[in-house]
């Protein structure tokens, strides 16, 4: 009985200390799961997918998550890309352009250095994230087949690709879907979340 307990115990430090390690090596608090939160001031919802780095990786290759704001009183949309780039400098972000060159709204939300001298050796990192507005229908024509993406590039004192994958798009389409009263499942964009 005291072999299984402490078993049990320790599978349960290694879960706890697995998902630490992640927001602890990344930098920030990751988006693991789908969001949907009010806010009390306007009233307005703001619904986040996962995020998703540009080859599907939750904290690598410049992850992104999608991030809709919707008010209560009107069915317009606010869509932005979030996206987190660690880089060994401040990133400052002047635009943003898609594939077919579309110009895009790239602003830096925040940025913030990491430095560690555990090795020997003093190193930093600069995790910096970057909001990009996206038009919402572009967005969802570009999405609507599943495993696509719609990539772009962030221009700025240097440059870095991201994308948003069609599972992001079946995240905050379902979560939409049920603000407004609806509860059938999403079939386009995948027809699933990023992560089961």
């Amino acid at each position: 009985m005291k072999i299984g307990t402490g078993i049990v115990f320790l599978l349960s430090m290694l879960i706890a200390g697995c998902s630490n390690m992640v927001n602890y090596y990344a930098g920030y608090q990751t988006h693991s799961k789908v969001e949907v939160k009010k806010d009390t001031f306007n009233g307005n919802y703001i619904i986040s997918s996962t995020q998703v780095g540009l080859r599907a990786n939750l904290i690598d290759d410049n992850p992104s998550f999608l991030s809709i704001i919707k008010s209560p009183d009107s069915d317009d949309l606010s869509v932005v890309a979030m996206t987190y780039l660690t880089l060994n400098t401040s990133f400052y972000p002047s635009y943003a352009e898609d594939k077919q060159q579309n110009k895009l709204i790239a602003r830096q939300a925040w940025t913030d250095v990491s430095c560690d001298k555990s090795s020997g050796v003093y190193a930093c990192r600069w995790i910096t994230q970057v909001a990009t507005v996206l038009d919402w229908e572009d967005a969802k024509a570009k999405l609507v087949e599943p495993m696509q993406l719609y990539m772009f590039r962030i221009h700025g004192n240097g440059m870095a690709d991201t994308a948003i994958h069609s599972c992001q798009m079946w995240e905050v389409m379902t979560e939409l879907n049920r603000l407004r009263g609806d509860f059938s499942p999403v079939t386009q964009f995948g027809g699933k979340p990023c992560y089961s």
